[in-house]
């Protein structure tokens, strides 16, 4: 069958196979086999390797985000396998295949997004577990019996996680940055008096989140190791840094705003535009304009 493998910056890359997996043998060298999905496989007998920790490292979405987590599945997951009758381990390919969803009782979980999580959710962010979904051989969607990813969705530019950008979050930026100037070693989460919503929310997941959000121009996932703003050759090297240049970008946004304006963070005021919002950008060009 014909499936798209996505990365994450959201293209994808067509493959043909039946469902290639990978067996190891007596040497230790590793043979490619085409294997057929057993008609009764059930989602409870599939083995998840997820992308992230338990309090959601790295998976980190912005609210404004309407793109099916269905159409990246590799995002969220890293290994889909199942035990076959000769009691060998067999990999499942990921995209098509697999889905994400809020409940368990979703008839196609397919359209689920960011987006639409944050707007059910109704908070000012969100930390969710989401239950995977898997499309058995008859076509159906079965969840799994537990959730097993979870994610943050906030609102980008939003550094205090009160569902508003205004400028209140550009000085937060600027009191962070000055707490380095003078040598120090600054948090978020103390500066803008967040904490978690719950036991489970660890604060070094909180503390990049919150880096995430208000990093607006490199939308860096692992505060600041990394960069996710292309260079001018298109490679994303180096780290990237939350500073004054972002609470500039922040007062531009608000500013517009209040001039009666609709801004949107994938015009020209962070370009070239880091891949998180470069991949929405083009998502909504493509399927909402």
């Amino acid at each position: 069958e014909s499936t798209e493998e996505t990365d994450s910056t959201g293209e994808t890359e067509s493959t043909e196979e039946t469902e290639s997996t990978e067996e190891t043998d007596s040497t230790g060298e590793t043979e490619s086999t085409e294997e057929t999905v057993p008609a009764g496989l059930k989602v409870d007998d599939i083995s998840f390797e997820v992308d992230g920790d338990v309090v959601g490292n790295k998976n980190f979405y912005f609210s404004h985000d309407p793109r099916p987590l269905s159409e990246n599945v590799a995002a969220l997951i890293k290994k889909a396998t199942y035990t076959a009758e000769d009691m060998t381990t067999k990999e499942i390919s990921l995209q098509g295949n697999f889905a994400f969803g809020l409940t368990n009782d979703l008839e196609d979980p397919t359209s689920v997004s960011a987006k639409s999580i944050f707007d059910e959710v109704g908070k000012a962010y969100a930390y969710v577990p989401l239950y995977i979904y898997y499309k058995n051989q008859n076509g159906v969607w079965e969840a799994t019996s537990k959730p097993l990813v979870y994610i943050y969705i906030g609102v980008k530019g939003d550094v205090n996680l009160d569902a508003i950008v205004n400028a209140r979050d550009a000085g937060f930026i600027l009191v962070y940055t000055a707490g380095f100037g003078a040598g120090n070693n600054p948090r978020l989460t103390d500066i803008t008096s967040v904490t978690a919503e719950s036991a489970e929310v660890l604060p070094p997941a909180l503390e990049q989140f919150i880096y995430f959000l208000g990093d607006v121009d490199q939308e860096s996932q692992d505060h600041g190791a990394t960069t996710n703003k292309p260079n001018d050759l298109g490679n994303y090297e180096g780290k990237a840094d939350l500073n004054a240049r972002d609470a500039g970008f922040i007062y531009v946004y608000v500013a517009d705003q209040g001039a009666g304006n609709n801004p949107d963070w994938g015009d020209e005021l962070t370009a070239p535009l880091p891949k998180f919002t470069a991949a929405i950008t083009a998502w909504v060009k493509e399927h909402l304009l």
